[in-house]
């Protein structure tokens, strides 16, 4: 919504914001009983991002107190000291998996955990949590505006590790 007027100012009239959505043949709960398993689909991100590894980091520490976490590392086989998970989170970490596998997973899987690079927007917040909530899984999210004016309390919000646990 932000971005808008900076399009229109550039001489683009007809520009509107467009919601994310769900591909319901890929997204939908299924019938199989769920796993107690907290999963993150992800990565842990550039350094640069620090807000966004705090809020990685409080969701994770949350989550590990559960025994039932697991991390599906996008940047696994990079071998990227840089991007490379803290050594506490290790045990959890698997390799990524293809889209339509994660998918698979999001039926499977009782929670997901959901972490924004930018709080402020009411916009910009990744497209998996729409398809989470179509697969039936619940969310728990890093703050963020467009999630808590769109979602309300359907998603969880977590601010740190503390929250994060009791979710």
């Amino acid at each position: 919504v932000a971005c808008v007027e900076r399009y229109r100012a550039a001489g683009i009239a007809r520009v509107s914001p467009l919601m994310f959505a769900a591909q319901p043949a890929l997204h939908y709960p299924g019938d199989a009983a769920r796993e107690h398993v907290v999963c993150f689909a992800g990565s842990y991100g550039e350094a640069e991002l620090g807000a966004r590894r705090h809020d990685l980091e409080a969701l994770l520490d949350g989550a590990l107190a559960t025994k039932a976490l697991r991390i599906l590392d996008r940047q696994a086989t990079t071998n990227s000291a840089t991007n490379r998970f803290p050594e506490r989170f290790q045990p959890c970490v698997r390799p990524g998996v293809d889209y339509r596998e994660l998918a698979e997973l999001q039926r499977r899987y009782k929670v997901f955990l959901n972490v924004n690079a930018i709080r402020d927007s009411r916009t910009m917040f990744s497209r998996r949590v729409f398809e989470l909530l179509a697969s039936g899984a619940a969310v728990v999210s890093s703050p963020n505006a467009g999630i808590s004016e769109l979602f309300g309390d359907v998603v969880a919000v977590a601010r740190d590790k503390a929250q994060a646990t009791a979710q």
